[in-house]
């Protein structure tokens, strides 16, 4: 999808990843404490921007790296960041966390998994508003 007045957003600094996606996994793991030595190894390419990673013992699934645009500042600055999707083994949580492709940090964060917990309320306002989450998140 095209960015209306990309070259009004993008500081001319931020075209180029300074940031490995190594690197950036490294700064997603320990932002969700996940501790592993293990070697992040490359299985799968999708150009030069989607980077498929091998599953570790601290995570459930294989790890990606996407490198793309993040909006900042409702919309106004945009921001080359790697998006680290990130399952760790020890939670239920499915992380899609955006680390700045120029200075390895955290920009923002999302948790796909969705939790509804019925046995604490019995309010019929909050058990369908879990459920209208859950669906408006399905694929």
């Amino acid at each position: 999808e095209r960015i209306s007045n990309i070259e009004k957003r993008v500081q001319q600094s931020n075209t180029i990843a300074g940031v490995s996606p190594i690197s950036a996994i490294k700064a997603a793991m320990i932002n969700k404490n996940i501790i592993s030595q293990e070697q992040l190894l490359r299985i799968a390419e999708s150009g030069d921007k989607k980077i498929n990673f091998e599953k570790i013992k601290a995570t459930k699934e294989k790890i990606t790296a996407e490198l793309m645009w993040v909006p900042l500042n409702e919309g106004k600055e945009l921001k080359l960041a790697w998006q680290i999707n990130l399952s760790p083994s020890a939670t239920a949580d499915n992380w899609l966390i955006r680390v700045s492709a120029s200075d390895n940090k955290i920009i923002g964060e999302t948790n796909l998994t969705v939790y509804c917990n019925f046995d604490k309320t019995d309010d019929d306002k909050a058990r369908q508003q879990c459920y209208q989450q859950c669906y408006d998140h399905a694929p």
